[in-house]
């Protein structure tokens, strides 16, 4: 077996100027005009439901565009889950909501939440953590497999049972709404 040796100085010398570092995700997005989310719903909300920027999220802005009932939920839609940024998350949620419900993609049937669920939980406890803030909003999953379609009339008993949802209520499923609207 042959043995390489290789020069002192091998991993200390500077990466040429003509090698480019791709850009950071969000620099583009931030160069295009786009931040980590996008909103849809009235400034000051009691309700705040997390999507992913998908479209689901479309579906869910035409249903409560035409919903007067859901006038106290907002609809966040994130467009990068990683990487994650508690920053941009936290400055989108408006101070008056009380009650975040993430609708998330989940492969397993009775899995709580996945990885939205799981960010946006994490943002909300160290906001409350580091910032001492003793009003921080309660936040559920909304689990949906991710085979589920919602139809209007499901994302309509969503974002009416989301309006009249509290921090003691808690909802069902995504699930069970997306069966008992068909």
């Amino acid at each position: 077996m042959s043995t390489v040796t290789l020069p002192a100085d091998a991993f200390r010398k500077p990466v040429a100027a003509s090698a480019r570092t791709a850009a950071h995700i969000t620099d583009t997005l931030h160069a295009k005009g786009f931040g980590h989310v996008n909103c849809v719903g009235p400034t000051l909300p009691r309700v705040l439901l997390v999507v992913p920027d998908t479209d689901r999220f479309a579906a869910a802005k035409a249903v409560l565009g035409a919903l007067s009932s859901a006038s106290d939920v907002r609809i966040l839609a994130v467009r990068v889950l990683r990487p994650w940024s508690d920053e941009a998350f936290t400055a989108s949620v408006p101070t008056s909501v009380e009650v975040i419900h993430v609708l998330d993609e989940t492969r397993l049937p009775g899995r709580g939440g996945g990885l939205l669920f799981d960010e946006v939980f994490a943002s909300v406890l160290n906001q409350a953590l580091f910032t001492k803030d003793s009003n921080s909003p309660i936040v559920f999953p909304r689990p949906l497999r991710s085979s589920t379609q919602l139809s209007t009339s499901a994302w309509a008993s969503i974002l009416r049972q989301l309006s009249g949802s509290t921090v003691q209520s808690g909802a069902r499923c995504a699930d069970e709404v997306a069966a008992s609207a068909t």
